[in-house]
């Protein structure tokens, strides 16, 4: 499920910087989109895990120089924090819907429910996060380093949130996309960052380097994760055993190099499927709805077993499917769109032609194919727990050794068997103990070798 989540968000991951260097430039976007996955591969590959934490560390510092830069210009140029705010009130831009229908695009309940699932299952249960917090040596710095992430990530959500109200209440009265000066949403940052800071040498680049570096370290770090899954869970089991170092260094490069020509292809499906943000959220529910559940089950109900999750993460996988491919259907003969808030271009210094949309649509979609993208992670979460807890019921076996306790979270003790009934059980140590344990008794057999 993990690789088929990274295989579905690889692609994004490219076009992105694709496109704001396209719009920069004019060069075409096939073009450009196999140089910045060929970069990338080639350090990946190379460099293997130290390039990609070195690349990272100098690309992060590139990322904040762009953000500072398009933040202080951008409120230069529309007269501040106190015009923005003014502006995006008087606009309707910071009114807070509380209505519950899940199907209405951007409610308050849509965001905090629909994101906190995807950030669940972006930080988590993903692999690479799973594979970072692991390497760390106490649960201290677990908790330490979950509180950096979320202070970072609140800043860069907050960041974001004031980037798209500045461009706002730059172009409230004259939209850019109702001129035809740009084709898509995707296209604004790119066409902000021109607009406010063309005529400065260099920083039109400085955006477009924090682009593809945010871009870059993304996807050497999920490469170089990849790679590490398929060898292990896929491939390491039907190679011969004793394989020296050299020869599984060759198999990770070449599953990197495929990987990458495998999502630089599908860039070019990502490109026809509509704006970046609400296909990313589709495309996270669909692979991460089925993790959150199958971790879910694994840790809290003891009454789970294998065929209960197997059934379970397959039939949210199917369900989601179905919802998204349902949706881009009805989007595609029109009938099912999201309706934007009242755009203007009454500001604009030269005859405007366009014709807006009709917003009257004869047919209904079914309630599924309507549903608010932000939901699609919680869905298929909520799929996999309740089909895996009932088949789980109707498959279990009395003679299955009860669930040891180490391995529920605490919270969900009560579900367990009384402790006298796993008392005659085997004994399951903690992993920390299991290998000093283990070391132990590898130091004693070495000492015993050594006196015979």
């Amino acid at each position: 499920m993990f690789v088929f989540n990274i295989f579905l968000y690889l692609p994004i991951t490219i076009y992105i910087p694709a496109l704001a260097f396209t719009q920069a430039t004019n060069i075409n976007i096939y073009f450009i989109t196999p140089i910045i996955c060929g970069i990338c591969i080639f350090y990946t590959t190379i460099g293997g895990l130290k390039a990609v934490v070195w690349s990272d560390a100098f690309q992060f510092t590139a990322m904040l120089g762009a953000m500072a830069g398009v933040l202080y210009l951008g409120l230069v140029n529309v007269g501040g924090f106190s015009n923005i705010w003014n502006t995006s009130i008087a606009g309707g831009r910071l009114d807070i819907d509380m209505d519950i229908n899940p199907v209405k695009r951007d409610t308050f309940w849509a965001a905090v429910i629909g994101l906190s699932f995807s950030w669940i299952g972006s930080i988590a249960v993903h692999q690479g996060s799973v594979q970072k917090f692991l390497s760390l040596p106490l649960m201290e710095a677990y908790k330490h380093t979950t509180i950096i992430v979320a202070i970072g990530l609140m800043l860069n959500m907050s960041y974001s949130v004031l980037t798209g109200l500045m461009m706002y209440t730059k172009y409230h009265d004259c939209d850019p996309i109702s001129t035809k000066q740009i084709q898509k949403g995707d296209q604004m940052i790119p066409f902000f960052v021109l607009d406010v800071a063309g005529s400065i040498p260099g920083l039109p680049g400085l955006f477009i380097a924090g682009a593809f570096c945010a871009s870059s370290s993304t996807l050497s770090a999920v490469l170089n994760c990849v790679c590490g899954v398929i060898y292990q869970d896929f491939l390491e089991r039907f190679l011969q055993k004793n394989l020296s170092e050299q020869s599984i260094s060759n198999i990770l490069k070449m599953i990197v190099l495929t990987s990458g020509l495998i999502s630089t292809a599908l860039v070019f499906v990502v490109e026809n499927m509509g704006n970046i943000f609400p296909l990313g959220m589709k495309v996270a529910g669909l692979a991460q709805g089925p993790l959150i559940g199958l971790f879910t089950l694994g840790m809290m109900f003891p009454v789970a077993n294998a065929k209960g999750a197997t059934v379970g993460g397959l039939a949210s996988l199917g369900i989601v499917s179905w919802m998204l491919i349902g949706a881009y259907h009805y989007q595609s003969k029109g009938i099912l769109r999201d309706v934007p808030k009242a755009l203007s271009t009454d500001g604009c210094k030269y005859n405007v032609d366009y014709t807006l949309a009709s917003s009257q649509v004869n047919e209904v979609p079914f309630f599924l194919y309507r549903i608010s993208y932000y939901y699609y992670t919680f869905v298929g979460s909520m799929i996999t727990i309740i089909t895996g807890l009932i088949v789980s019921y109707f498959t279990r076996n009395k003679d299955d050794p009860p669930v040891h306790r180490d391995l529920i979270t605490p919270i969900m003790h009560f579900l367990l068997p009384q402790e006298e009934a796993i008392t005659n059980e085997k004994i399951y140590y903690p992993v920390e103990k299991a290998l000093n344990l283990l070391n132990v008794e590898t130091e004693s057999e070495k000492q015993a070798g050594i006196k015979r």
